[in-house]
C-alpha cells in the first residue's frame, strides 16, 4: 500500500486549502498533538486567538474535529477515492 501523508520532515507543511499562513501554523502544532494553549504559548498569541484560527480552519477544510483536520490537511490529494474526486 502506498503512504499518501508526508512524511519527509523538509516537507511537513499542510496542503493548501486556502490557509493563511498563521492557520497553516496552527495546524502543524495541532498535528503534534499540543493543546490550544500549547499553540498559544508556542505562537506567542491568546489561546482565543488559537480558537478563532481552528473555527476557520475547520470551515475552510470542511471538518469538524482536530483530527479531522490534521487528517484533512495533510493527505495528498491522490489519496482520496477516484469517484470523490471525479464527482467535483
Amino acid at each position: 500500500m502506498k503512504h499518501f501523508l508526508r512524511t519527509d520532515p523538509d516537507d511537513a507543511r499542510p496542503l493548501s486549502a486556502g490557509l493563511t499562513p498563521r492557520e497553516e501554523e496552527v495546524l502543524l502544532w495541532l498535528a503534534t498533538g499540543k493543546t490550544d494553549g500549547d499553540i498559544a504559548t508556542l505562537l506567542d498569541i491568546s489561546r482565543r486567538t488559537v480558537q478563532k484560527h481552528l473555527e476557520h480552519i475547520y470551515v475552510k477544510l470542511g471538518v469538524e474535529t482536530r483530527t479531522a483536520a490534521v487528517m484533512r490537511g495533510f493527505i495528498k490529494e491522490s489519496a482520496r477515492p477516484a469517484d470523490a474526486t471525479s464527482a467535483m
